[in-house]
């Protein structure tokens, strides 16, 4: 199976448009992609589908961002996904808040670029 060896990305997103933009972009340079739309069903793809980076918005209704990160956090096993969050908390108040988690990147929704996400996934990702 060549598909082995794909790295698999995760976006959790409530806004559908974002998760449709990125899985469209990500899928293009060869990741697998899958979208949950709140912290919930990501919490669940996270455990069920083993992804290598999770993009995370954090403001989202019901479970947010945090409470993933959180709720993952109790449970995390070695060698689990990179975290990307990007959302439109202030900067420095989303860095404080996931600091401890296993964050790697935290990015302003409304000063970061489709482009630049898919840059810092291949980064991470060394792909």
């Amino acid at each position: 199976m060549h598909k082995s060896d794909t790295k698999r990305v995760l976006v959790v997103d409530d806004e559908k448009d974002t998760c449709e933009i990125l899985e469209s972009k990500l899928t293009d340079v060869g990741f697998s992609v899958t979208c949950a739309h709140d912290g919930a069903e990501g919490l669940e793809k996270i455990v069920t589908d083993k992804p290598d980076l999770v993009i995370l918005d954090i403001l989202m209704p019901g479970t947010s961002g945090l409470d993933l990160l959180r709720a993952y956090g109790e449970q995390a096993t070695p060698g689990g996904p990179h975290f990307i969050v990007v959302t439109n908390m202030d900067a420095m108040e989303a860095m404080s808040a996931v600091f401890s988690h296993k964050v790697t990147d935290v990015r302003s929704k409304a000063d970061t670029t489709v482009e630049e996400i898919v840059g810092l996934v291949k980064e991470r990702l060394g792909a």
